[in-house]
């Protein structure tokens, strides 16, 4: 499962629903509260004009998506962040997120969260890697065909953490960011973002971080569709261990219904790690999100 931090894979998970896409967002709109009437025609000479026939009213979808991913990882920037003792553990991972796409204005709101629900538990809440909870403000607008821009601003705030082993109590993270995205025959996109730690012990952790990606969609029926993506991370950082990440998913979207999908996925990533072989440098993990959009 891929964390939704960056609002541009939030595309993808909701696939689509953004994402489409995906993380990729869908149109948001308002009830249309004005039921257009068919107006009777205009009256035989010998006979009463027929009442006014109403018909159903439109309703425009409200932007809400509600989601729960299930994974047997947590993949972040080429670090499973369940590991324990290898990169290749695999713990069940539960992650639900509610996102609002907050009318015509191009602005979505996202809450995302991730628990660990095998394996360390509570050792990995101490450490500040489970129990996660993140808010994401997200803005794109298309400037021209098939060009997009977008800005966004996440916090990443960890409640349970213990303050010992972390070196502060309720560790916070702010993750302002720019993406670029262009729609062709696939799609790419180019985004960069600066990770901050608010509190002082949390320093060690700022990075710059560019990704650039390509993707591609297909759609097979109405309601089963394909993708397949791969990226590239580097991170200008004082450490050498996870400065280069690749991460290749593969997925499809079932959408049985206009309100419901299922998004089976699989996922590889890698990341450099000093004292680790090639093979430990590297997990793959697979999940499926379930999720229903209004």
């Amino acid at each position: 499962m891929v964390r939704f931090r960056h609002p541009w894979m939030l595309a993808l998970a909701a696939a689509a629903a953004a994402y489409a896409p995906t993380v990729r967002a869908q149109e948001a709109g308002i009830f249309d509260e004005h039921p257009r009437l068919r107006l009777p025609g205009p009256a035989l000479e010998d006979q009463p004009a027929e009442p006014a026939e109403a018909s159903e009213p439109e309703r425009e979808p409200l932007g809400l998506t509600v989601d729960l991913g299930v994974g047997s990882a947590y993949g972040y920037r080429g670090l499973n962040l369940a590991a324990e003792t290898s990169q290749h553990d695999q713990r069940l991972v539960l992650q639900p997120s509610v996102s609002y796409a907050v009318l015509e204005t191009g602005l979505t709101l996202t809450y995302f969260s991730s628990y660990q629900a095998t394996g360390e538990r509570a050792a990995q809440v101490d450490a500040g890697m489970s129990d996660e909870q993140d808010l994401i403000a997200a803005f794109e607008r298309e400037i021209a065909g098939g060009l997009s821009l977008g800005a966004s601003l996440g916090a990443f705030v960890y409640p349970m953490a213990d303050e010992l082993a972390v070196g502060t109590a309720v560790p916070v993270y702010l993750e302002p960011g720019l993406a670029a995205t262009w729609s062709t025959v696939v799609d790419l996109s180019l985004s960069a973002s600066l990770l901050l730690g608010v509190q002082d012990a949390l320093r060690h952790s700022r990075y710059a971080y560019v990704n650039p990606k390509i993707g591609k969609t297909l759609e097979i029926t109405e309601a089963v569709s394909l993708s397949a993506s791969a990226g590239y991370g580097v991170k200008a950082q004082a450490q050498p261990d996870n400065m280069h990440d690749v991460l290749v998913e593969v997925g499809a979207t079932l959408s049985p219904s206009e309100l419901f999908y299922v998004m089976p996925s699989v996922h590889w990533a890698w990341t450099n790690l000093a004292e680790e072989s090639f093979v430990q440098e590297q997990f793959a993990w697979v999940s499926t999100n379930v999720g229903s959009s209004f």
